[in-house]
């Protein structure tokens, strides 16, 4: 829905984070009334379970708030929440995190006017912050998922080989089959973030995504359990990252 009269029937791309939808755009007075009708009358045909909501602050029309207290009336728990939208307000974008329940993944693509630290409930297994210049150590070691993928953060390689300890050591993410963090300083990733961890060379891999390209890597570590895990570094639509996945 569209406040543009202008716009009325227009079709385009519309993306939401790294995935894209064709929309036709329709005329309303009022976006987040009529949005509730439009959901009223598409669940009652369709009656099925909402499988995601994807929220973009900046065109709530100054009614973010209400418009989240009515998603959380209709929807008590969200398969998959993605929020998107940068300069937003950190108490509108808190409000949205401690109101609504996300239990299969969470994307947070918004950044906010003052970069401070979000509180962000463990209600699901997978997590992905793209502007996360707020991250430090210790909000990194407090993040307990099966995926995790933190991007935009200022985490140094020494950061990295405490994070990759926390995990062989079985301090950190125990149940965790995928982490991703972009790297600040690749070109001595190897020799800081890997330099007193025990790793053995391993066959390089592809990324399922074409945007993924591998650089380096190929690096197994053992858990001290005995569990594999394979690090890899690839260039990305998120800069160069690292990604640690367990063989479990």
């Amino acid at each position: 829905m569209t406040n543009k009269k202008e716009e009325d029937g227009v079709r385009k791309t519309r993306y939401c984070g790294d995935s894209t939808f064709p929309v036709m755009l329709v005329y309303s007075e009022n976006r987040i009334e009529d949005l509730k009708k439009l959901y009223s009358y598409a669940s009652s045909i369709i009656k099925g379970d909402v499988d995601g909501v994807s929220i973009w602050m900046n065109e709530m029309d100054g009614q973010l708030r209400s418009a989240v207290d009515w998603l959380r009336s209709e929807i008590s728990k969200i398969p998959i929440l993605h929020i998107l939208d940068g300069n937003v307000s950190q108490a509108d974008l808190q409000y949205t995190l401690d109101s609504l329940t996300p239990t299969r993944r969470l994307r947070i693509f918004s950044e906010t006017v003052e970069k401070l630290p979000l509180q962000i409930r463990k209600t699901c297994d997978e997590l992905r912050i793209v502007k996360g210049s707020w991250i430090d150590l210790q909000h990194a070691m407090s993040f307990n998922y099966k995926g995790l993928a933190l991007y935009g953060t200022e985490l140094t390689n020494q950061d990295l080989n405490s994070i990759i300890k926390s995990w062989i050591e079985k301090r950190w993410c125990l149940n965790l089959i995928c982490f991703k963090v972009n790297l600040v300083d690749p070109d001595n990733f190897v020799d800081v973030a890997l330099g007193d961890i025990t790793h053995e060379r391993r066959e390089l891999v592809t990324h399922p995504d074409p945007e993924f390209i591998i650089l380096d890597g190929g690096f197994d570590i053992k858990r001290m359990d005995g569990l594999v895990a394979s690090i890899h570094i690839f260039d990305s639509p998120f800069g160069i990252i690292m990604r640690l996945k367990t063989d479990c």
